[in-house]
């Protein structure tokens, strides 16, 4: 085998690819050869270092889990209630109308509760407030 050839085939070998006959012929040209022998250690260090740089994982750089884990933390968790009455998520001159909102939902309702009734013919409007005074509920007694 001659030097054109060991080019040619030396990727097969280093990859094990190669009959045994031709294996046996370019070992013993690489033991005769320098220029050949010189190309295929060099070949053998850069597969080497490239197998070693790809077939393992590269370990993470330090702390990346306690950041991560930590952005992770502050994008997911939901803020207890004193750190939201301390942040900008919360207004305070919206207590006033939320609770007034309220009210007003509650009144609204328990109107239209009575005018349905009243409407119902279900009661008249007599013995309805009799039952409200019954049970304590007219003006919030």
């Amino acid at each position: 085998m001659n030097c054109s050839e060991v080019q040619k085939k030396i990727g097969f070998w280093m990859d094990k690819e190669l009959p045994e006959d031709e294996t046996t012929d370019l070992e013993y040209h690489l033991a005769n050869c320098k220029k050949c022998s010189l190309e295929a250690g060099g070949l053998k260090c850069v597969s080497g270092l490239l197998y070693s740089y790809f077939a393992e994982p590269a370990p993470p750089p330090p702390r990346l889990k306690d950041k991560m884990m930590a952005d992770f933390r502050k994008t997911h968790s939901k803020p207890t209630l004193l750190k939201r009455l301390n942040s900008n998520q919360f207004s305070w001159p919206m207590i006033p109308i939320s609770i007034g909102g309220a009210l007003v939902g509650l009144f609204l309702g328990a109107l239209a509760c009575e005018i349905t009734i009243l409407a119902s013919g279900f009661l008249t409007q007599d013995s309805y407030i009799d039952a409200l005074c019954s049970t304590g509920m007219a003006f919030g007694i």
